[in-house]
């Protein structure tokens, strides 16, 4: 989940929006979780070199960038442990 925001910025209680997808290039986040369970989005991903969500460059072994891997759920998570670990999904 990505806030809109950054540090230190005070928002009033209930006022924070979450973010569906930083580029139009990428996938939705509500699609996340089924791509993450998709080998051949996954290595589509890798082998371009361009993250899921964000289209930043640099992507570990579960199609990421560092920012958007630091930013998923619980079930997101999860499916991303496998891929680093070298399960896959």
């Amino acid at each position: 989940m990505i806030l809109v925001g950054g540090p230190g910025v005070y928002h009033p209680k209930g006022t924070l929006k979450v973010m569906d997808r930083q580029n139009p290039e990428g996938i939705q986040r509500s699609e996340l979780l089924y791509c993450l369970s998709n080998k051949k989005i996954v290595f589509f991903a890798r082998e371009t070199d361009s993250c899921l969500l964000c289209c930043r460059p640099n992507v570990n072994e579960a199609g990421l960038c560092r920012w958007c891997y630091s930013s998923l759920d619980t079930p997101e998570i999860q499916v991303a442990v496998k891929w680093m670990s070298g399960v896959g999904p």
